[in-house]
């Protein structure tokens, strides 16, 4: 029955385009000889008659896409397309990144050994929602569990480790991920919180103390711009307010000429911007400190994280006074070697597999 289907569209776009062709062809004799298409005039009048030809383009290239998908291609561009998400295959490991920054890792906790320093490695979506993968895939995506297992072991016994791993799989029939964009949704962060708050030493809040905000049911992500023709719903994007207590919350960020200063742990500016995910404590600069007042705790915590700390972070900022979040990619090495370490009670690095096993920029915070 799906070869009869695929049959009768494959021959709906011949006939189309066949017909497209013949238009074009036409247009295209009324240009003149070769002195006028050698002209200005004439690749403009070229490029009219391209889209007169084709007025039925977006239509057709969405016809492509579903032939393609109807008869089993489920790859592009090394990303797998699900019913409904899109899911980066994440490249092998850089032997050299993952020694580079399993070494800066351990010397910084070497020489802060004064200081309790935790490490997460964040699984991506590929390694989480596996249900969501073609079975084709499954023998050639890089086995993550392993993976982090594998840098938990060379990094013990100078850090405590976090199995965030095995917080997100017990809830992989959740709404973790994002279907068009490569990070973890509100939902998913929170998994995230409750294993490294708990491994932090903190009393988890549970769901219920959070009040959840619906603020977008229209995101279309990077991965959805990408692959504008896979036929993927848009993303919910939402904010957890904690209720149970009243917070005053004070975000300063350094950016390239000065500061910015925010009463809020989201900045709702950002969210129809160029980047909603900036929704998440604002524009990302260098350091971003967040003090938290009219809370009963006094510790304050270092941390050094990518872009997939942004859902999380603001719920684990809940449990300090003051929490620095440092860009290890934009940080210059005098802003490294200046950091005061023993003005902090304790240090967190959180990455997700993809940047700790191909970006060797974490390396940089042993200052060397």
């Amino acid at each position: 029955m799906i070869g009869k289907r695929v049959s009768a569209v494959i021959f709906l776009v011949l006939m189309v385009a066949g017909m497209a062709a013949v238009s074009l062809r036409a247009d295209l004799s009324s240009l003149g000889g070769a002195a006028q298409l050698l002209s200005g005039k004439t690749a403009a009048l070229m490029e009219q008659s391209f889209a007169s030809a084709f007025p039925f383009r977006d239509q057709l290239l969405q016809l492509g896409w579903d032939i393609r998908f109807a008869a089993g291609r489920r790859q592009e561009e090394h990303c797998f397309i699900g019913e409904d998400c899109i899911i980066p295959n994440i490249p092998e490991p850089s032997e050299s990144c993952l020694e580079q920054n399993i070494a800066g890792v351990s010397r910084f906790a070497s020489v802060n050994s004064r200081i309790p320093v935790y490490f997460a490695l964040v699984p991506t979506a590929a390694a989480i929602q596996q249900e969501d993968l073609p079975e084709f895939s499954l023998g050639s995506m890089v086995n993550q569990k392993e993976l982090i297992n594998s840098v938990y072991q060379e990094l013990s016994g100078t850090v405590s480790s976090v199995d965030v791993y095995g917080s997100l799989f017990n809830n992989n029939e959740k709404y973790l991920y994002y279907r068009t964009q490569d990070n973890l949704t509100a939902l998913g962060g929170y998994y995230v919180y409750s294993a490294v708050g708990a491994r932090m030493g903190h009393r988890v809040r549970d769901p219920q103390d959070f009040d959840v905000q619906y603020v977008r049911h229209d995101f279309i992500g990077d991965l959805g711009r990408r692959f504008p023709y896979a036929r993927v719903k848009p993303d919910i994007i939402s904010l957890f307010h904690y209720r149970k207590y009243d917070r005053r919350y004070h975000v300063s960020t350094t950016l390239d000429g000065g500061e910015r200063v925010m009463d809020s742990l989201y900045d709702m500016e950002k969210l129809f911007s160029q980047d909603p995910m900036e929704v998440y404590l604002g524009e990302r600069g260098t350091m971003t400190t967040i003090s938290v007042e009219e809370g009963p705790y006094n510790q304050k915590l270092l941390v050094f994280a990518d872009d997939s700390c942004l859902s999380w972070l603001p719920l684990l900022a809940n449990h300090y006074e003051e929490v620095l979040l440092v860009d290890l990619e934009t940080a210059t090495k005098k802003e490294i070697r200046y950091l005061d370490t023993f003005y902090y009670d304790q240090v967190l690095f959180a990455f997700s597999t993809d940047t700790f096993m191909h970006k060797d920029y974490i390396a940089s915070v042993s200052g060397n």
